[in-house]
């Protein structure tokens, strides 16, 4: 079995934050030292700046995420609040688009805002923000989990015994709720609610040929939604059971990826990709929408907000922008989605565990 690499802590810790924002409409971030300075005094690199630049007076609902990533870097608060906190900042995220954006996106064209764009650095401020977090996890908060004996592992990480355990989970608890739907170009675009996660399963056709990267009638797609009614965290038995056993979990998400060709027995899977949406109340600027006084139903809300896998191809990309509707800004590509989406549970779990011992 693959352990986890032994990862030396040299994630870059938060001086503490000074800045109280909640009743304030704006934070002036100062210009910030030399990278190189900054390096050598151990201090994070001032993000606002690298994505906004010096001296700028930043609204409350832009920087608040960053705020947050602050408190979860502090080594001397409990782990589970930490992980709590970094929850928190993957949920404002949401906020940013779902919430605030679609009203107050003309902050992009005002005076404290000039020279920046709304389809250039809100994407840029966004993937910074996941990508600081995604260090945050992995070099700091993931190394203090394993000193605790608590690992996530995906499914190729484990054992025979364990995957052998998995599978009969997925069998029993998973396969009987997972409802696989066609998502083909020929095919109307199904709802897809809010915050869930999906798979998108390409499959080949038995007669059909792939032609470069362009969608054709001889690949078929089909979404599969990972189910809300099981945990985003599969705790795995140990062997042999023990108090003083590392708790290992696997991702749900990650659980239904490995095993998903036992939904479509006869059917060559080619890809898999992992996305996830969110919608809002109000669509965000540059979206057209139908204007009506009833109260939305869950369906008519429009999605704000789109995070997809790295690695998905370009052309399926570009599919599922158009059916969704999704302004490119509001996209995020990122290869963490299964960690972020198990960031509750794992939180949760860390506290339980404490309070037990």
């Amino acid at each position: 079995m693959n352990s986890d690499p032994a990862i030396a802590v040299g994630y870059r810790s938060f001086p503490p934050s000074g800045a109280q924002i909640v009743h304030q409409p704006s934070v002036n971030f100062p210009r910030e030292r030399s990278q190189s300075g900054a390096r050598e005094s151990g201090l994070w690199p001032n993000l606002p700046e690298r994505c906004f630049g010096a001296d700028r007076q930043l609204p409350e609902w832009l920087v608040q995420p960053w705020l947050l990533l602050q408190e979860a870097a502090q080594r001397k608060r409990p782990l589970a609040e930490r992980l709590a906190d970094l929850t928190r900042v993957a949920q404002v995220v949401d906020d940013l688009f779902a919430i605030h954006l679609p009203d107050k996106a003309d902050w992009f064209k005002s005076k404290e805002a000039e020279g920046l764009s709304l389809s250039k650095h809100l994407p840029q401020w966004v993937d910074e923000l996941i990508a600081e977090a995604t260090t945050l996890f992995m070099h700091q908060l993931r190394p203090e989990m394993v000193a605790e004996g608590i690992y996530v592992r995906s499914v190729a990480q484990l054992d025979e015994t364990q995957r052998e355990w998995l599978h009969e989970h997925f069998v029993q608890r998973i396969y009987p709720v997972l409802t696989p739907l066609a998502v083909d170009p020929g095919r109307p675009f199904p709802y897809i609610s809010s915050d869930s996660l999906n798979l998108l399963v390409e499959l080949g056709r038995v007669e059909g040929v792939r032609s470069g990267n362009v969608l054709d009638r001889h690949t078929l797609y089909a979404r599969v939604k990972v189910p809300r009614a099981t945990p985003r965290l599969v705790a795995v038995p140990s062997q042999p059971a023990s108090s003083l056993a590392p708790t290992v979990y696997v991702c749900s998400a990650d659980l239904v990826r490995h095993y998903v060709n036992d939904l479509f027995p006869g059917m060559p899977v080619r890809q898999v990709y992992l996305f996830r949406l969110v919608r809002g109340e109000k669509p965000l600027p540059g979206v057209c929408s139908t204007a009506s006084t009833r109260p939305r139903r869950q369906e008519d809300k429009p999605v704000v907000r789109l995070d997809v896998e790295e690695r998905m191809s370009d052309s399926v990309l570009e599919w599922l922008l158009e059916h969704l509707r999704v302004p490119r800004y509001a996209l995020a590509q990122h290869d963490r989605l299964f960690d972020w989406s198990c960031l509750p549970d794992l939180a949760a779990n860390v506290g339980a565990r404490k309070s037990s011992e």
